[in-house]
């Protein structure tokens, strides 16, 4: 029994590190800084990779890779594709180890990405976050994200609420992280955060609305789609200020749930409804949100899983005779 479970724990170890690979400069058996993650604001685009903060420095085979001679012309070798780097000839059907001079980098840094597959398209479809736990590897983070702001809007519009919110909000939060790791390095301004998600609270602190997280940068199927662009980050970002639309489903597949919102005047036994939240309560007796104060949280995640929060209490106000002024407090 105990030579069965040491097999079985070795097949696992072994599996679990399949999908892992070393860094593309030297020394690639340690951590080196990271600039700019995945999913990051860019103009008309999300950011398709890291950026490796090295210069003019050989670059070298992270994984074991498969040269084909065509995308090796658009900077691909294998899986991972490298910019701001003039890469070495190599003939076709060349297999790359790890560990292999592929080239140099010619600026600031090394812009680094991954695909699912050595034989996907070679262009910036279908990229992966190469800081997934066990790939880019050693890599680790210490330092908590922070969110600065918290905003609510009606919902689809430029609207800004303040004291009292009816029907349906936008909710936007300006978050980020300085990414500073138990190596030293740190980005010299702010990244991307990894997701950023949000609940809802009654006074008493019960949860009322589950947690909601749509942002999440795992993958990003089309960096140059800029609907969804604009559907994650708000007006006013930029490559170092992020406004996330935490209440948007950007990649949901179905075109017309990503521009989401939450309903305060959701009808609570419409559950079942193929849009969730989407019906509204025609009396206060039927709605999921009674006219009150309610606790907003936010949360925002490095993909090390350090954390920060940030509460707000809001007072909803649906339905007459209830039309006092209400504010918004922090915690």
């Amino acid at each position: 029994m105990r030579i069965k479970t040491l097999v079985i724990l070795i097949i696992l170890l072994i599996a679990s590190n399949l999908s892992s690979y070393w860094w593309p400069v030297e020394p690639q058996d340690k951590q080196h800084g990271i600039n700019a993650t995945l999913g990051e604001w860019r103009v008309g685009h999300f950011h398709a990779g890291v950026d490796i903060n090295e210069s003019l420095d050989s670059i070298y085979c992270p994984a074991t890779s498969i040269v084909d001679t065509t995308e090796l012309k658009h900077n691909w070798i294998g899986k991972f594709r490298y910019i701001h780097v003039i890469l070495l000839e190599f003939p076709h059907d060349t297999t790359l180890l790890p560990g292999d001079n592929i080239g140099y980098i010619t600026g600031s840094h090394l812009h680094f990405r991954e695909r699912s597959s050595d034989t996907m398209h070679w262009d910036n479809s279908d990229a992966l976050n190469p800081l997934f736990h066990g790939t880019l590897t050693p890599y680790v983070d210490s330092t908590n994200p922070h969110i600065d702001s918290v905003k609510f809007y009606r919902q689809a519009s430029d609207s800004l609420m303040t004291g009292i919110l009816d029907n349906r909000v936008d909710i936007l939060s300006v978050a980020g992280d300085t990414r500073t790791d138990t190596a030293g390095h740190s980005a010299g301004h702010n990244v991307s955060v990894y997701r950023i998600g949000y609940e809802i609270k009654n006074i008493l602190g019960s949860v009322v609305k589950d947690y909601w997280e749509r942002i999440r940068f795992d993958t990003i199927l089309d960096p140059s789609n800029s609907s969804q662009l604009n559907l994650t980050y708000g007006s006013g970002s930029s490559r170092t200020h992020f406004r996330y639309w935490v209440t948007n489903d950007p990649f949901n597949d179905t075109t017309n749930l990503r521009n989401w919102y939450w309903n305060t005047k959701h009808r609570a036994d419409s559950s079942g409804v193929s849009f969730p939240d989407s019906v509204d309560a025609d009396s206060i007796e039927v709605a999921q949100f009674k006219d009150g104060h309610y606790w907003v949280k936010i949360f925002a995640y490095d993909i090390r899983v350090n954390a920060d929060s940030e509460s707000i209490m809001v007072r909803i106000d649906n339905f007459p005779p209830a039309n006092d002024v209400g504010h918004f407090c922090h915690n």
